[in-house]
């Protein structure tokens, strides 16, 4: 039986690694795997994700972003634990610690969220974590620039969006309706949000908020403050 499930276990294995390499080039632009992922050092320290990814940095951090991050596989060599507690991956953005614990970063080409806190440099360089979003679609794009947390909006409860929608944990960081919230339910008390804007994460999908997972939305709105910096860019 333990043999059984060994080969079982092996065979997922590779029928994921098969998949998210046919799902990679649809998820993740070309050319946009950040400094802070080592694909070499994700490969030699995972000889189970490399047995069926190889060398395609493309697939490992893929692999990485959708599954690694939440299993505490490391990305990199500069990954560590910070004072707090935090794990982080050391990532200098030189932007100076200004009194707020956390500093927001979103990538529009990417879909992806970063949250850092101070490091020992007096800047926010401690990377602690990375989350898949949806930014605005085109004719909707969420706006570039640097903005702040104003606003956590209604208890973390039910918001009612501009498309009849409803999301929860969103939090207000420009005028005009721009927040960080769910992925959107259909209905005001859904147990579940709606399964096409969960899989369109990773894509732009919204109308110019920036959308995360239940999960990531309930813990970004219950950790980062009003007053927290938020860099929008490509």
């Amino acid at each position: 039986m333990k043999k059984i499930k060994i080969v079982l276990t092996v065979a997922a294995l590779a029928f994921s690694v098969l998949f998210f390499r046919s799902q990679v080039n649809a998820a993740e632009p070309a050319g946009t795997i950040p400094d802070w992922f080592d694909p070499a050092y994700y490969a030699r320290n995972n000889p189970d994700v490399y047995a069926s990814a190889g060398d395609d940095k493309d697939a490992l951090y893929w692999h990485y972003i959708h599954f690694g991050k939440n299993e505490g596989r490391s990305p990199s060599a500069a990954y560590n634990i910070s004072g707090n507690g935090n794990a982080y991956i050391y990532l200098p953005t030189g932007v100076r610690f200004n009194g707020s614990p956390y500093y927001i970063m979103v990538d529009r080409t990417g879909c992806l969220t970063y949250v850092f806190e101070a490091g020992e440099d007096g800047t926010y360089s401690h990377l602690i974590k990375t989350m898949i979003c949806s930014v605005g679609r085109e004719g909707h794009r969420t706006p570039t620039g640097t903005f702040k947390i104003y606003e956590h909006t209604a208890k973390g409860g039910w918001v009612y969006m501009a498309d009849g929608t409803y999301a929860i944990w969103s939090m207000r960081f420009r005028t005009g309706g721009y927040m960080f919230h769910t992925v959107c339910f259909k209905n005001k008390g859904d147990a579940q949000p709606i399964p096409e804007e969960v899989a369109a994460l990773g894509s732009p999908a919204s109308l110019g908020c920036v959308r995360l997972s239940v999960p990531d939305a309930m813990w970004l709105y219950n950790t980062v403050p009003d007053g927290t910096l938020v860099t929008v860019g490509n």
